[in-house]
């Protein structure tokens, strides 16, 4: 079997979000209007925002895409995913919108001059999209805000006034930081959200659990006081549990990569107890703003999914779709223009290697869960 490059390359278009009947294409390289094409019952999105959807494809099809401009033409073929049956449930995510920062890099020291700041409107269009999507339910998991300050929750505030579903959020590491003006339980709860440790919310066909995993002015995670709340959360119902929580699950006791997140310790227990009392368990986290999947627990039975951030490249939100067989995630680039100009921006950090740490192959992005 041939060896995988650890991390995805850049070209200058490729597929970054696949389903039964769509393609979401990123492209890079932009001069003057482009033309997307892709057969003649398909329907183009966006064309000219750098991010081009294109829907009416065919389940478990080779299609064709064309980015054509005056200058050049790409060319690559996509297939598209099988169906998953009749849709029960639909729901969204998006997380590390980071509310209230001043710029991007390493040192922060790229200003967002932007009015609304950029981190802003990438959180609002995510939410946008997620609804139009027709989303049911949407989870922000954590570090809603950068330093938990009463500026930067006003922010968030501000973000809920755009959204008309209903919303559960997880507090992350960012709005739990010493210098933060207050508990982020008690923000939470100020903009009229549940801030229980562990919150549940059933849709037909799951039960999408929530759990806090944060450590008050710690950057690290832990599931200690939350885990047992879980399990019975878990073990309660017949249904398929997604979990949705901040910290990413580490492989290991001690980090090999910033942030940490919560040590294999206290992880790998955890998940096998998880597994023992439900049969069919999804978990993701933000945190690391990477995208990637993993399958982790007894005989590798849980989908474990880290997805990347708003607030920079490549800006996305994931969605999940519940059929009696299969909880399918898909991970959207956000495509409203001035948020692509913005993420494709913080592409530079970190000396310009930040694309291949954060964005993942496309099958981190795009995964199903097939229920036993």
């Amino acid at each position: 079997m041939p060896i995988r490059p650890p991390f995805s390359t850049a070209p200058s278009v490729e597929a970054f979000a696949v389903d039964a009947t769509s393609v979401q294409v990123s492209i890079r390289k932009r001069v003057g209007p482009l033309i997307v094409e892709c057969g003649p019952s398909s329907e183009v999105i966006n064309a000219d925002a750098g991010v081009a959807t294109i829907r009416g494809l065919d389940p478990e099809q080779r299609h064709g895409v064309v980015v054509a401009s005056k200058v050049a033409e790409d060319r690559l073929n996509i297939t598209t995913r099988p169906g998953i049956g009749a849709v029960t449930s639909r729901f969204a995510t998006m997380s590390d919108l980071h509310l209230g920062l001043p710029g991007y890099g390493v040192a922060r020291t790229t200003p967002d001059t932007a009015t609304p700041s950029s981190l802003f409107r990438a959180a609002v269009a995510a939410a946008h999209e997620a609804q139009a999507w027709g989303a049911e339910l949407l989870v922000i998991k954590g570090d809603i805000t950068d330093r938990g300050r009463h500026d930067h929750w006003r922010e968030a505030a501000a973000l809920l006034d755009e959204i008309d579903i209903p919303v559960a959020v997880v507090p992350g590491n960012h709005d739990a930081y010493a210098e933060a003006d207050r508990p982020p339980t008690e923000a939470i709860a100020e903009l009229g959200l549940t801030s229980d440790e562990v919150g549940v919310h059933d849709l037909t066909g799951v039960r999408v659990i929530t759990a806090h995993t944060h450590i008050d002015a710690k950057g690290r995670g832990t599931l200690r006081s939350s885990r047992d709340h879980i399990l019975d959360a878990a073990s309660s119902v017949d249904s398929p549990i997604f979990l949705a929580i901040h910290h990413n699950l580490q492989r290991s006791p001690l980090p090999w990569f910033i942030p940490a997140g919560v040590s294999s310790i206290e992880a790998r227990p955890f998940v096998d107890q998880l597994a023992n009392v439900n049969s069919n368990v999804f978990i993701s986290s933000g945190h690391s703003h990477r995208n990637r999947r993993h399958h982790i627990g007894p005989k590798r039975s849980v989908l474990y999914t880290e997805v990347s951030a708003t607030s920079d490249y490549p800006g996305v939100w994931a969605g999940y779709e519940v059929s009696d067989t299969t909880i399918r995630q898909t991970v959207h680039r956000i495509a409203r223009p001035d948020v692509v100009d913005w993420t494709e921006q913080t592409r530079r950090m970190v000396g310009g290697i930040w694309p291949y740490w954060t964005q993942g192959r496309l099958d981190d992005r795009c995964v199903d869960l097939n229920l036993r």
